[in-house]
């Protein structure tokens, strides 16, 4: 039989690791298999470095020799791992640290991992950079556009807080939920013809949102998509788009005026709250639904044109406007609002037929054709 033979170090981790488990104790040889200790597992060491593309690619990874050793960093298009799809309209043109501060970096950060990201500068015209550090608290002004893709997936540029400008280019049919949800500091938004739907949430907390052009082949809206975009300027929704969902519009305090489109048979809860810039807005006559607290703390809000006959979820949906306001109705409907479940309690003080105010409501902005002859 071959002699088998074991090294002192095996021997001396043996012996720790009978030591650790019964501390000094005694054991039968059938016991040992399962009282002793397992030897600790070998440390990971973590990267020192790793290379970041400008959507958050990772591109390369070094431990600490490897990252002292690099004389230069290479270029993003020098991967060959790494399929080099959305930059048709990006130009590389170095990294956000230099390899001497890398280093210098690295060398006073023992065990830690250093973050570097590529930054582009786009073909569009704009002359904006865009920084990929997955940090995102060094970028300036920044515009994306991406090519040969028909949807900006779920979360894609979530929580990008330095993203100013986005360009969503032609072929593009739908924007995921969440997709530029907390991108604070968001200023304009250019959606594109072809566009059919908007998710859930894709705008939320882009508090910086002024512009959002919405095309008119968008038909769907999802919940909160534009939620607390406090200076976003918007008018209307296009013709097409059938429900506005709960909160979709909540908190942008700086909506003056709104017009419903004629395909939007519901209005979510609170889809308009806490608008408190809007003083006027039309409801139309598909509108089968109006949720609670759908208009709730519109705090200018004084005149609201409802051409509809809507079930109302909650007295609540028009609480916090100014106590003089205004549910401007078709004197046919005046019966209708005055029996309602919900209605009839605001029908004292608060709703009046169109057709006796047909001179203010028509000064103020109002389409108030269709009723001059009944007048």
């Amino acid at each position: 039989m071959a002699t088998r033979t074991i090294d002192d170090t095996k021997l001396q981790n043996i012996a720790v690791a009978i030591q650790a488990k019964d501390n000094g104790g005694q054991m039968t040889v059938d016991e040992m298999p399962g009282r002793i200790a397992p030897l600790p597992a070998a440390p990971v060491e973590s990267p020192a470095l790793i290379l970041w593309d400008w959507e958050g690619t990772k591109l390369a990874e070094f431990d600490k020799t490897a990252a002292l050793a690099l004389t230069a960093l290479p270029a993003p298009g020098s991967f060959p791992y790494y399929a080099y799809a959305d930059h048709d309209l990006l130009l590389f043109q170095e990294w956000n640290w230099s390899i001497a501060n890398i280093k210098t970096w690295i060398q006073n950060h023992e065990g830690e991992t250093h973050d570097v990201g590529a930054i582009y500068t786009t073909t569009d015209g704009q002359n904006h950079n865009f920084w990929g550090n997955p940090r995102l608290d060094t970028a300036a002004a920044i515009s994306i556009q991406k090519r040969g893709t028909s949807s900006i997936g779920y979360t894609e540029f979530n929580n990008y807080n330095s993203l100013r400008f986005v360009n969503i280019p032609n072929g593009v049919t739908s924007i995921g939920n969440y997709a530029f949800n907390n991108c604070a500091a968001v200023k304009w938004v250019n959606i594109p013809q072809g566009v059919r739907s908007i998710g859930n949430s894709v705008f939320t907390n882009c508090y910086s949102l002024e512009k959002a052009c919405i095309p008119n082949s968008v038909t769907s809206i999802g919940t909160s998509a534009f939620r607390n975009c406090h200076t976003l300027e918007i008018t209307g929704i296009p013709d097409g788009v059938t429900g506005i969902g709960e909160s979709t519009f909540n908190g942008c305090a700086s909506i003056k005026k709104f017009t419903i489109p004629s395909s939007v048979t519901s209005i979510g809860a609170s889809a308009f709250q806490l608008c408190y810039s809007m003083a006027r807005v039309n409801i139309p006559g598909n509108v089968t639904s109006i949720g609670a607290a759908a208009f709730g703390n519109c705090k200018a809000l004084c005149d609201v044109l409802i051409e509809a006959k809507p079930a109302l979820a909650n007295v609540n949906a028009f609480d916090g406007l100014p106590t003089n306001y205004r549910l401007y109705v078709p004197r046919a409907n005046l019966s209708w609002f005055q029996a309602a479940t919900n209605w009839s309690t605001l029908y004292s003080q608060h709703i009046v037929a169109i057709e006796d105010n047909l001179v203010y409501l028509e000064s103020i902005g109002f389409n108030v054709d269709a009723y001059k002859g009944a007048a």
